[in-house]
């Protein structure tokens, strides 16, 4: 009497043509949901890719790319530079930047604006929180940490209101018209 499992298969063709055909039942089962992450996996690059405007400059690094300065002067060049566009973006106002910001959006119904500048302030801090753990571990608490200390609290600051602006639209767009028509949003309360 032979030992083990009988042998389903004579031949290694039969075993391939029964795998293919395995496959081909499981393809058919998961067909849709496949091709729905194929076709979100191809446009996914498409959406998040941001154009260039055209006759623009180009684009400068974004300030999380510089490389680690060696010196005290060297990481306080890079606070200035984050302060410094910070200040280029929010053009000295906080709400004026987010009055801004809310009219596009309501004009145009697009978040990638939000999300953009959203996402542009988020690495601003990730930059600006290096430079103060740089400076608190070479010089301790002294005036460059502070200083890095108090850009850091405005890129929260405008962080804080992207984060309401969010949770608004997470609830729908009609929820943050309406808590924008009312002056209810968090950058509104601000001076």
């Amino acid at each position: 009497m032979p030992r083990g499992r009988p042998r389903i298969y004579k031949t290694p063709e039969d075993k391939a043509r029964a795998n293919r055909e395995k496959s081909k039942r499981s393809y058919h089962k998961q067909k849709v949901a496949i091709s729905s992450r194929r076709v979100a996996r191809r446009y996914r690059h498409e959406r998040v890719k941001n154009k260039p405007i055209l006759g623009a400059a180009p684009a400068e690094a974004p300030p999380s790319a510089y490389p680690d300065p060696d010196d005290v002067p060297a990481w306080m060049a890079l606070v200035s530079q984050v302060a410094a566009k910070t200040q280029e973006l929010i053009k000295g106002s906080v709400r004026g930047y987010f009055q801004q910001i809310c009219q596009c959006f309501i004009f145009s119904l697009l978040r990638n604006e939000i999300d953009d500048a959203a996402m542009e302030f988020e690495s601003m801090k990730i930059t600006i929180q290096r430079c103060g753990h740089a400076l608190l571990q070479v010089v301790g608490v002294g005036d460059e940490y502070r200083a890095a200390e108090q850009v850091e609290r405005e890129i929260d600051q405008v962080i804080c209101c992207f984060d309401d602006i969010m949770c608004h639209l997470l609830v729908g767009k009609a929820e943050l018209f309406d808590m924008y028509s009312s002056e209810q949003l968090m950058y509104q309360s601000l001076v």
